[in-house]
């Protein structure tokens, strides 16, 4: 059967892939499709606090700024299209001071908490659960994305162990992110299946499911 493109929640996909016979492996985007993506809480956080206030960390109300200059200058020296920067390098490039990378990943995660919220989106737990199929991941992510989904997932009773870190993509870990033409033909290797056995899942069509059907994948575009 050739590759075929669908929309709408994670409960229709479910029933769907029960129709799929040929499909073998679910890769699915993080933000905006497995996790939802909201209005942060408004809570400060004091290990942030604390390293913006030391001598030559970066202040609070500069961050953004001075976080926005390193990414400008970072993309325009990159040869590559659709680059992708490591957060965790450019916070120590603001906090010259803090030397190991496990701290600087927390102050990038408590930052990314200060911009927004993440919880599982509607009808994940009860995919995740359910379907059969080993599951990879494909995300324009950071050090700290696998913590954001670790936690949401923990409240589920779940835990990372569902997904294939293995034959999975994150952008911050390969400078390049989707939708760069050369992800989903890099993925297809790494899984070792027809393109038409592989599904992709994400939210939006230009970054997740354009570049896929490109490849020759299914897609399946979260609508709900």
């Amino acid at each position: 059967m050739s590759p075929q493109h669908h929309q709408g929640s994670w409960f229709e996909l479910q029933a769907w892939l029960h129709s799929r016979s040929c499909v073998q492996a679910v890769i699915c985007d993080i933000y905006g499709t497995l996790l939802k993506v909201s209005p942060p809480s408004g809570k400060s956080s004091h290990l942030l606090d604390y390293w913006c206030g030391q001598p030559g960390g970066t202040p609070q109300n500069l961050l953004n700024g001075r976080l926005a200059d390193w990414v400008a200058v970072e993309h325009a020296e990159s040869s590559q299209a659709f680059p992708e920067v490591d957060w965790v390098a450019l916070f120590g490039k603001c906090f010259p001071s803090v030397t190991t990378r496990s701290l600087l990943a927390r102050l990038a995660r408590h930052h990314a908490r200060q911009q927004r919220s993440c919880e599982l989106a509607p009808g994940a737990v009860e995919f995740l659960t359910t379907c059969a199929l080993p599951i990879g991941l494909c995300s324009n992510a950071q050090a700290y994305t696998l913590m954001e989904l670790r936690l949401a997932l923990r409240e589920a009773q779940l835990s990372l162990a569902r997904f294939d870190f293995s034959r999975s993509f994150f952008s911050y870990q390969e400078g390049i992110g989707k939708p760069h033409p050369e992800i989903f033909p890099r993925l297809r290797d790494r899984w070792e299946l027809p393109s038409e056995s592989l599904l992709m899942v994400g939210d939006r069509f230009d970054n997740d499911i354009q570049p896929a059907m490109q490849a020759g994948w299914n897609t399946w575009q979260i609508t709900v």
